[in-house]
């Protein structure tokens, strides 16, 4: 996955909260790293991981199409992410408990969920879905 780094805002612990462009979304998220180190990634591609600190809530998307898929961020709340994808593959790992691969085309990339957190619900292979993370944050992997 790759975003680019438009501008640091202000610095958490080992991170910084930066305005982000995805695709062609813009939104602030958090970024992994030190001001100085992410300095060098301004304006430019940055590979990434992503990560979160929880779902606040998730839902399935009717007739979901591929190119509504993507990663924005939610006006009202400053410290939450929507990200929608396509449902791709589910690895069972017993005790009712699965991990679900979001595809999201507009990246494209993937993005991995427990249905732990989603209430110990599985969606259904193929279908579309929209889920609310608290905290998303981009870790560089070329820094």
């Amino acid at each position: 996955m790759s975003i680019i780094i438009q501008r640091l805002k202000e610095k958490f612990d080992t991170k910084m909260l930066a305005e982000i462009l995805h695709s062609e979304e813009e939104f602030v998220a958090l970024v992994s790293g030190s001001a100085e180190s992410l300095q060098a990634h301004l304006g430019s591609e940055c590979l990434v991981e992503l990560g979160y600190e929880k779902v606040i809530e998730w839902k399935v998307i009717p007739d979901f199409q591929d190119e509504m898929s993507g990663i924005a961020g939610c006006s009202s709340q400053p410290n939450f992410t929507t990200v929608k994808g396509r449902v791709h593959h589910v690895m069972e790992m017993g005790d009712n408990q699965s991990v679900i691969d979001l595809y999201i085309q507009t990246g494209p990339e993937f993005m991995t969920v427990a249905s732990g957190e989603l209430g110990d619900e599985t969606p259904v292979l193929g279908s579309g879905i929209e889920i609310t993370v608290e905290n998303l944050c981009f870790y560089p992997t070329n820094t």
